[in-house]
C-alpha cells in the first residue's frame, strides 16, 4: 500500500464520526473519546507517509539514492604555455571539483641570431681552409627551445693583410696583402675577432681595385686608406661608421657616388678631394663641419645637401667644384673658410646665412657665373679676394655691419655696375675695385677715412677728373703724371693711398678746407715739392687726420695757411 491508498482510506472515514466529535454536546466524555480516536488516526497516517517515502527512496538492494552532479563553466587555473600543460577546473553545487589539462603552445620563434661567427682565418697544415662557416640558430622567445639552426658561409677577399688593434681584441685591415680581388670584400671576422679599421693607408694607390663592401663592424676608416686608387667606382659604407680619416679617397678619380651614413661623425680633411667622376653625395644629419678641401676638385659635383645642423665650412671645401651649380647653406652655419668656393665656376647665385660674419680670403673667387649674391647683415669683413673675377655680378649691397672691404675684394669683376656701400664703412683697401671697368654707381660714405692704393684703378666708367686730378665721389685717388701743380677741388674729404706717389714733378699742392683724411703715401717721393696750401686755418689742418709716412721721401716744403 503507498501512500496515496493509505490516504483514500482514511477519507472513508465516517464523516459523522468526526462531526460527532463536538465537545459540546451533552455527553462530554462519548466526545473526547472521539477527539482522541482521531488525533490517534492522524498520527497514524503521518507515521505511515513517512515510511513510505523512505522506503520509496530506497534501491531495490536498500542503499540510500545517488547524487547527480551538475557542474558549473570551466575556468582556467594554470595558463598554458609551449613548455608547460595548463590546467582548467569546474565545480558542482556540492563542492565536487574536475579538472583537465589545456594542451601546450605552439612555440614563439624568435630572431635568428649568430650563434657562431664566419670567419677568415689563417691555413695551417692540419687545415688549410681559409673559411669557416658561421651557425645561425632560432629559439623561441618564451622558453629557449632551439627551433632550427643553419650555416653561415665564410664571405669576403683572401689575402688581406691584418694587424692587431691597439684594444687587443680586434683586427684592422693593414693592406691589400697577397689579395688579387677586383671586387673587394672586407670580413666581419679574422680568426674569430671583428675587423672593425680600415688601417692608414691600407689600399693606398691599389690601381686595380674596383668596388669595396665593408662590413658592419667597421667604425674606423683610415687617413690615405684607398687614396689613389683610380679605379675605384663603388664603395658601400656601412651603418655604425664613425670615422672617415683625412685624404681617405684622396683623388679616387672614378668614383662615381658615395652615401655617408647617419652615423658618422667626423669626415677628415680633403677626404674626397680630386674625385673627379664623384657626382652625388649624401652626407649625415650629425655632421657639424665640412672640413677642409672636404670636396675640392669634385669637377663633376653638380648639387649637393649640406646637413641641417651644420656649423662650419672649412678651407678650400668645394674649391674647383667646376659643375657644382647650387649649393644651400644651412642657417646653422657660422663661419665659411678662405677659397671654400673658389673656382666654382657654375654656381649663379649664393645666399649667405645671417650668423656668418666674415667673407674670408678669396672665398668666391674666379666663380665666372656668379650673378646674385646676398650677404647677411652680421657681416664686418670681406677678405682680400673675396669675389675676386667674379665676371658676371653686376651689383652687390655691403651689409651695415661691414666696416672694411679688403685688398682686391671686388678686382677684375669686370660686369660689376653698382655698388651699395653703408654708413659705418671705414676701410676700402688697396686693388678692392680695380679694373670694374663698368662700375658707374657708388657712392663713399663720409664715415669712409681709409681708401687704399689703386682701389679704383681701371674704373674708367667711374673716375671723374678735374684738372688732371682723378676722383671717386668725394676722394682723390690719383693725378696724371707731369703736372706742375696739383690742386684738389673743394668738398674732397680724403686723399686716398699712394694718390700722388710719382705723379710727375710738382712743385706746389693746393688742398680744400674740406679736407679730413691723407692716406700714406699721399705725397710720397714728392722730390720737388715746395708748398702745400691749405685753405684752413693752422688748427684745422692739425686736426686732419693724416696716416704717418703720407710724405715720405719728398723733399722739405713747407705748409701755408689762407685763415
Amino acid at each position: 500500500m503507498n501512500g496515496k491508498q493509505i490516504f483514500e482510506a482514511l477519507r472513508g472515514i465516517d464523516a459523522k464520526y468526526i462531526l460527532d466529535a463536538d465537545p459540546t454536546a451533552k455527553s462530554p466524555s462519548r466526545a473526547w473519546v472521539k477527539w482522541g480516536t482521531l488525533a490517534a488516526c492522524l498520527c497514524l497516517v503521518a507515521a505511515a507517509a513517512l515510511g513510505i517515502l523512505f522506503w520509496q527512496a530506497k534501491d531495490p538492494n536498500g542503499e540510500p539514492p545517488l547524487h547527480t552532479h551538475v557542474f558549473g563553466e570551466w575556468t582556467i587555473t594554470k595558463e598554458a604555455s609551449c613548455s608547460e600543460y595548463g590546467e582548467e577546473t569546474r565545480l558542482c553545487a556540492c563542492g565536487e571539483r574536475e579538472t583537465q589539462p589545456i594542451a601546450l603552445l605552439p612555440h614563439f620563434a624568435g630572431a635568428w641570431v649568430i650563434e657562431k661567427e664566419p670567419t677568415i682565418k689563417l691555413p695551417t697544415p692540419s687545415d688549410p681552409s681559409e673559411r669557416e662557416a658561421g651557425v645561425m640558430c632560432q629559439f623561441c622567445s618564451h622558453c629557449g627551445a632551439k627551433l632550427g639552426e643553419e650555416l653561415i658561409p665564410a664571405t669576403g677577399s683572401l689575402g688581406l693583410a691584418y694587424a692587431v688593434n691597439p684594444d687587443g681584441k680586434t683586427f684592422m685591415v693593414a693592406g691589400i696583402g697577397n689579395c688579387t680581388d677586383e671586387e673587394i670584400i672586407v670580413p666581419e671576422n679574422f680568426c674569430g675577432y671583428h675587423v672593425t679599421t680600415i688601417g692608414d693607408g691600407a689600399f693606398m694607390n691599389c690601381k686595380t681595385v674596383k668596388s669595396v663592401t665593408l662590413p658592419d663592424t667597421i667604425t674606423s676608416i683610415g687617413n690615405q686608406a684607398f687614396a689613389f686608387c683610380q679605379e675605384l667606382v663603388s664603395i658601400a659604407l656601412p651603418e655604425g661608421l664613425l670615422q672617415i680619416g683625412e685624404k681617405a679617397f684622396w683623388y679616387c678619380q672614378n668614383l662615381e657616388s658615395i652615401s655617408v651614413p647617419q652615423s658618422v661623425i667626423n669626415i677628415g680633411k680633403s677626404a674626397f678631394e680630386g674625385c673627379y667622376e664623384l657626382k652625388n653625395i649624401i652626407l649625415p644629419d650629425s655632421l657639424k663641419k665640412i672640413e677642409d678641401g672636404l670636396f675640392a676638385s669634385c669637377l663633376n659635383l653638380k648639387t649637393i645637401s649640406l646637413p641641417e645642423g651644420l656649423e662650419s665650412i672649412g678651407d678650400f671645401a668645394f674649391e674647383n667644384c667646376t659643375s657644382l651649380q647650387e649649393i644651400v647653406i644651412p642657417q646653422s652655419v657660422t663661419a665659411i673658410g678662405k677659397r671654400a668656393f673658389s673656382e666654382c665656376r657654375s654656381l649663379t647665385e649664393i645666399v649667405l646665412p645671417p650668423l656668418v660674419q666674415r667673407i674670408e680670403e678669396y672665398t668666391f673667387s674666379d666663380c665666372f657665373r656668379l650673378e646674385n649674391v646676398i650677404l647677411p647683415q652680421n657681416v664686418m669683413r670681406i677678405e682680400r679676394g673675396a669675389f675676386y673675377q667674379c665676371l658676371a655680378l653686376t651689383k652687390i649691397e655691403i651689409p651695415t655691419g661691414v666696416t672694411e672691404i679688403g685688398p682686391s675684394a671686388f678686382i677684375n669683376c669686370q660686369n660689376l655696375e653698382s655698388v651699395v656701400f653703408p654708413e659705418g664703412l671705414e676701410v676700402i683697401e688697396e686693388l678692392a675695385f680695380m679694373n670694374c671697368e663698368k662700375l658707374n654707381n657708388i657712392n663713399i660714405p663720409d664715415s669712409v677715412r681709409w681708401v687704399g692704393r689703386s682701389a679704383f684703378d681701371g674704373c674708367d666708367a667711374l673716375i671723374q677728373v678735374e684738372n688732371g686730378v682723378g676722383y671717386v665721389g668725394n676722394w682723390a685717388i690719383a693725378a696724371e703724371k707731369d703736372l706742375d701743380e696739383i690742386a684738389v677741388r673743394e668738398g674732397t674729404v680724403g686723399i686716398a693711398d699712394s694718390a700722388f706717389y710719382t705723379h710727375g714733378e710738382y712743385i706746389r699742392v693746393t688742398l680744400p678746407s674740406t679736407l679730413k683724411y691723407i692716406n700714406k703715401y699721399a705725397f710720397a717721393s714728392a722730390r720737388y715739392l715746395e708748398t702745400i696750401l691749405f685753405a684752413g686755418s693752422e688748427t684745422e689742418w692739425e686736426s686732419v687726420e693724416k696716416a704717418a709716412d703720407w710724405a715720405e721721401g719728398s723733399k722739405q716744403f713747407e705748409i701755408l695757411f689762407t685763415h
